[in-house]
């Protein structure tokens, strides 16, 4: 049975939680912890692309760059080089950082359509009435929660149509 089942593991595990979360503020009463997201470029092999075979019409490519690897790992040793002088500093990762926080920059903006999804006006190019306004528009994601920006420019987009 338990092997069948690939969340037997939580039937062990889920018992423990509360345990652990009332001792957790004990343990780390002096810690601080630092979550942060790497800016993710706009590389053209990260997509969204049509799939008749896939439940949902689509599937999501997206490599995790040697680029980005380096990048991660240069922030993550100078955040260690900066507050180790006085703290000990602990990096917690998964096996990687695929930056699915905050999806940005699938629709890139351009003037020629063979080259990009929108125009200036946030209108997809050949299709007078659809206008893309949601994160996708962004050229790359910043790594901070991009909503008062996407909200900003759909006001904007608004008042051009």
């Amino acid at each position: 049975m338990a092997e069948s089942d690939p969340r037997w593991w939580r039937k062990i595990t889920n018992p423990m939680l509360p345990r652990a979360a009332d001792f957790a503020p004990r343990l780390f009463a002096r810690s601080t912890m630092f979550a942060t997201i790497v800016e993710d470029l706009p590389y053209s092999h990260n997509r969204i692309t049509l799939d008749k075979n896939a439940p949902n019409g689509m599937r999501f490519e997206y490599e995790y760059t040697k680029e980005l690897k380096w990048r991660n790992a240069y922030f993550r040793k100078r955040v260690r080089d900066t507050l180790s002088r006085k703290h000990r500093v602990r990096v917690l990762t998964g096996r990687n950082n695929i930056n699915f926080g905050h999806v940005c920059g699938t629709c890139k903006f351009g003037d020629d359509p063979a080259t990009s999804v929108l125009d200036s006006t946030n209108r997809a190019h050949d299709l007078e009435n659809l206008y893309v306004v949601d994160a996708s528009f962004f050229p790359s994601s910043s790594g901070t929660n991009p909503s008062l920006t996407v909200a900003a420019n759909a006001l904007r987009v608004a008042d051009n149509m």
